[in-house]
C-alpha cells in the first residue's frame, strides 16, 4: 500500500510536493477504478531512489514514464476489459 508520509517534506525541484502529489494521484485512481481500486494504487517506492525521494525533475519524470504509465496502462486495461 502507499506510504505518501515516507515522501512528506521532498518535493520535485522545490515546486511539486511528492506526497500530495502521490495522494492526489491515488485519490483519482480510487476514484474512477471502482471496487478494485484500493489494490490499483500506485506506491511511494515508485519516487524513490537508493531509499531516497527521487527529487530532481529528470530523475521523477524518468521514473513516471518508465514506471508509474506502464502500471496505469496495466491498471486501466484490467478494469476496461470486456
Amino acid at each position: 500500500m502507499p506510504e505518501p508520509s515516507v515522501l512528506s517534506g521532498h518535493s520535485v525541484d522545490g515546486r511539486i510536493p511528492l506526497s500530495a502529489w502521490l495522494t492526489a494521484l491515488n485519490e483519482r485512481i480510487r476514484a474512477h477504478c471502482g471496487r478494485d481500486a484500493r489494490n490499483l494504487q500506485v506506491g511511494h517506492a515508485y519516487f524513490l531512489e537508493k531509499e531516497q525521494p527521487v527529487v530532481s525533475f529528470a530523475s521523477s519524470l524518468a521514473s513516471f514514464w518508465k514506471d508509474v504509465i506502464p502500471l496505469l496502462e496495466e491498471y486501466f486495461m484490467r478494469i476496461t476489459a470486456p
